[in-house]
Protein backbone atom coordinates (compact mmCIF):
# COMPACT_ATOMS: atom_id res chain seq x y z
CA UNK A 1 0.00 0.00 0.00
CA UNK A 2 1.09 3.35 -1.17
CA UNK A 3 2.22 5.83 2.11
CA UNK A 4 0.18 8.46 0.78
CA UNK A 5 -3.21 6.29 0.81
CA UNK A 6 -5.55 6.26 3.61
CA UNK A 7 -8.61 4.25 4.46
CA UNK A 8 -11.37 5.79 6.76
CA UNK A 9 -14.29 4.05 8.34
CA UNK A 10 -17.47 6.46 8.94
CA UNK A 11 -20.54 4.67 10.99
CA UNK A 12 -24.16 6.05 10.27
CA UNK A 13 -26.13 5.66 13.10
CA UNK A 14 -29.39 7.38 11.58
CA UNK A 15 -29.37 4.91 8.68
CA UNK A 16 -30.24 0.95 9.12
CA UNK A 17 -30.12 0.10 5.43
CA UNK A 18 -28.58 2.51 2.47
CA UNK A 19 -31.15 3.70 0.01
CA UNK A 20 -30.06 4.15 -3.57
CA UNK A 21 -31.12 7.72 -3.06
CA UNK A 22 -28.78 7.92 0.20
CA UNK A 23 -25.82 6.23 -2.15
CA UNK A 24 -26.50 8.88 -4.76
CA UNK A 25 -26.38 12.10 -1.89
CA UNK A 26 -23.38 10.21 -0.11
CA UNK A 27 -21.79 10.06 -3.62
CA UNK A 28 -23.07 13.91 -4.66
CA UNK A 29 -21.23 15.26 -1.27
CA UNK A 30 -17.45 13.34 -1.71
CA UNK A 31 -17.28 14.74 -5.21
CA UNK A 32 -18.38 18.15 -3.76
CA UNK A 33 -15.48 17.45 -1.55
CA UNK A 34 -13.27 16.74 -3.60
CA UNK A 35 -13.72 19.97 -5.56
CA UNK A 36 -13.35 21.91 -2.48
CA UNK A 37 -9.81 20.67 -1.33
CA UNK A 38 -6.83 20.57 -3.12
CA UNK A 39 -4.62 18.50 -0.64
CA UNK A 40 -6.71 15.04 -1.36
CA UNK A 41 -8.79 13.36 -3.58
CA UNK A 42 -11.62 11.04 -1.78
CA UNK A 43 -12.93 7.76 -3.04
CA UNK A 44 -15.75 5.98 -1.58
CA UNK A 45 -14.74 2.40 -0.95
CA UNK A 46 -17.45 0.64 0.44
CA UNK A 47 -21.24 0.93 1.84
CA UNK A 48 -23.03 -1.28 4.86
CA UNK A 49 -25.92 -2.13 6.02
CA UNK A 50 -26.90 -2.24 9.83
CA UNK A 51 -25.94 -5.96 10.89
CA UNK A 52 -26.75 -8.03 13.96
CA UNK A 53 -25.00 -11.22 14.56
CA UNK A 54 -26.46 -14.51 14.36
CA UNK A 55 -27.07 -15.03 17.95
CA UNK A 56 -28.05 -11.57 18.17
CA UNK A 57 -25.18 -11.00 20.51
CA UNK A 58 -23.81 -8.19 18.65
CA UNK A 59 -24.62 -4.75 16.02
CA UNK A 60 -22.93 -2.88 13.77
CA UNK A 61 -24.45 0.41 12.42
CA UNK A 62 -24.68 1.11 8.85
CA UNK A 63 -21.22 2.98 7.71
CA UNK A 64 -19.24 3.72 4.64
CA UNK A 65 -15.80 3.53 4.33
CA UNK A 66 -13.53 5.58 1.65
CA UNK A 67 -10.08 5.93 0.80
CA UNK A 68 -8.30 9.52 0.59
CA UNK A 69 -5.29 10.32 -1.22
CA UNK A 70 -2.95 13.22 -1.09
CA UNK A 71 -3.25 14.91 -4.73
Amino acid sequence: MSPNKEFNYLKVNSLRYWEPSDIEALKQQIAAANQETHEYEFKLHDITDFEVEYDNDRTWPASFSFESHKK
